[in-house]
């Protein structure tokens, strides 16, 4: 005989059954515990309609038509088939998976094995491809779906593209930026903080930070004492990127090669001076220009070296007349400059 009468029961599932002898007018089955919609009843062998009976206290069978003497009545439960841990040896092959739970692989995972010509995705919260591996070449993309290169990130316009940590200390990160009328750039630098180096779409790199600055008098320094050395004062910064130079003298902040130059006006040269001395001080030595005017009235000494320089040394600009009449004035054409080179 084939064919099934009645419901045919779910192939993932476990089946119980139990059979009632019945007593005259019985409506009542106790059964030994059933899910609620996961029940067959028979009577004498015929698959009763859900509409003929209640079963929904996981216990009780209620018949609506009572049972008469002797009638037999089969109740077949059935419990869900749920996997609540497996292990699988060997090689198992699946067509399409869904594990809507987490899934862990202890002995490590390979994808795509058989290399053919498919995509590899990771959705986030907010990104269809916050991870993509492009198929047909290998590229990876990190928040685009069409990665042009073997890596390929795209972020919001200056935000962080990379960051690194190192051993918790501070955050490195490259950021790309964009500006209607402006190149656009890429930058490098401390997270949140002052970007190291920058390029922009022409290739010019720039160092917001690299110590350099320019500086002048704020006033005419008049009448340069005689035979003593005088520090000539540059009281305006045009520039100090780094914010080194103040009261007229340069602190290198890091150990390194540093270009200095200066230039002077000096004016009311006094003629009978047997020499002037304008000096580039720095901690490591000092680099000396001496001058004999004769009858100059105004002159410009100007000097520029590339000076060996530790973290914490200094650099500053002095005068000193051998002989002659205080006379001398700095005027604030005068300039004291300096930036790392290497």
């Amino acid at each position: 005989m084939s064919g099934y009468i009645g419901s045919t029961p779910v192939p993932q599932a476990t089946q119980h059954r139990e059979s009632f002898t019945c007593t005259e007018g019985q409506t009542t089955f106790n059964t030994a515990g059933y899910t609620a919609q996961f029940v067959d009843v028979y009577l004498n062998g015929s698959h009763l309609s859900p509409a003929d009976f209640t079963a929904t206290n996981g216990s009780d069978v209620v018949l609506g038509v009572a049972a008469s003497a002797d009638d037999v009545c089969d109740i077949i439960s059935y419990t869900p088939f749920e996997v609540a841990g497996a292990t699988f040896t060997g090689t198992t092959t699946t067509d399409v998976s869904l594990t809507t739970g987490v899934l862990t692989a202890n002995g490590g995972a390979v994808f795509n094995e058989g290399s053919a010509d498919v995509d590899f995705r990771v959705e986030s919260d907010n990104q269809t491809h916050a991870l993509f591996v492009q198929g047909s070449d290998g590229f990876v993309g990190v928040n685009t779906a069409s990665p042009t290169a073997p890596l390929h990130i795209t972020a919001a316009d200056n935000a962080d593209l990379l960051r690194f940590t190192v051993s918790g200390q501070e955050v490195w990160a490259f950021k790309g930026a964009s500006a209607a009328g402006s190149n656009d750039t890429v930058s490098f630098g401390i997270a949140g903080g002052t970007q190291a180096m920058a390029w922009d779409e022409n290739g010019i790199c720039t160092k917001p930070a690299q110590p350099a600055f320019l500086a002048k008098p704020a006033s005419q320094q008049a009448n340069l004492a005689v035979g003593s050395v005088v520090d000539i004062a540059f009281g305006t910064e045009v520039f100090d990127n780094n914010a080194d130079f103040a009261s007229s003298v340069f602190t290198a902040p890091v150990t390194g090669r540093y270009q200095l130059s200066f230039q002077l006006r000096a004016d009311a040269i006094d003629s009978n001076a047997n020499y002037y001395q304008f000096t580039l001080v720095t901690s490591n030595g000092s680099f000396t220009n001496i001058f004999a005017f004769g009858a100059a009235t105004y002159y410009n000494p100007g000097s520029s070296i590339l000076a060996d320089m530790d973290a914490g040394d200094t650099a500053k600009v002095t005068f000193l007349q051998g002989s002659g009449t205080a006379q001398t004035d700095i005027d604030t054409e005068s300039y004291f400059s300096g930036i790392l080179v290497a």
